[in-house]
């Protein structure tokens, strides 16, 4: 009996610590340091965690499909307050006291309120990049040529990728910042930042 007990003790001690490891101090690090670029807008600070060659994945929305584009490094910038509508960036970043919180379900919306606040993140087992390619394809009429060079382009992105939801606390549609991480080479990166929102126009 006093086996058993003990062996019942180690196995949930083994979780507990299985559990615990799954936190990645070196992706939350570069969370809250892209995070703090979006509250800032240092284009400086934001470019330090975009992949030098494979640059990040932007998505925005002009009509009824999500646009999905590949910027470089040095290309992607926080556009001017003067700058088009069309090309302005829509997101509310949080502050540097913000808890970030590992979940298996990231916050919802009904297209007029959040149903929670805050700043969550998950791991997917999903391919929400290729996925989008795919399901654009009949829309913008892509040859199956432009559709594979895509795909190959977005491969490594997919390998190992956190999806990030922070809603403030008004929980307001348009309050809110909705990012993509990816490890590269044992490095974690911004991989994605999504400007198309969750609802249609």
């Amino acid at each position: 009996m006093k086996k058993q007990l003990i062996l019942a003790v180690l196995i949930n001690l083994g979780l507990s610590s299985a559990s615990f490891a799954q936190n990645d101090p070196l992706l939350e690090s570069t969370i809250k340091s892209v995070l703090k670029s979006f509250k800032t807008q240092d284009n400086q600070l934001l470019q330090q965690h975009i992949h030098p060659k494979y640059g990040v994945v932007y998505w925005n929305k002009i009509g009824v499909p999500i646009n999905q584009s590949i910027f470089q490094k040095s290309e992607f910038k926080f556009p001017n307050q003067d700058s088009p509508e069309s090309t302005r960036w829509f997101y509310e970043a949080p502050n540097s006291q913000e808890k970030l919180i590992k979940t298996s379900r990231l916050p919802e919306t009904d297209c007029q309120k959040w149903n929670k606040s805050g700043l969550y993140y998950k791991t997917l087992t999903t391919k929400p990049f290729s996925d989008l390619t795919k399901s654009n394809q009949p829309i913008i009429e892509q040859s199956n040529e432009e559709i594979t060079h895509q795909l190959n382009q977005l491969k490594l992105f997919e390998k190992q990728v956190i999806e990030l939801q922070y809603v403030s606390k008004s929980r307001s549609i348009g309050d809110d910042l909705h990012l993509y991480f990816s490890k590269i080479d044992k490095q974690w990166y911004l991989s994605a930042f999504d400007n198309a929102g969750q609802c249609d126009a």
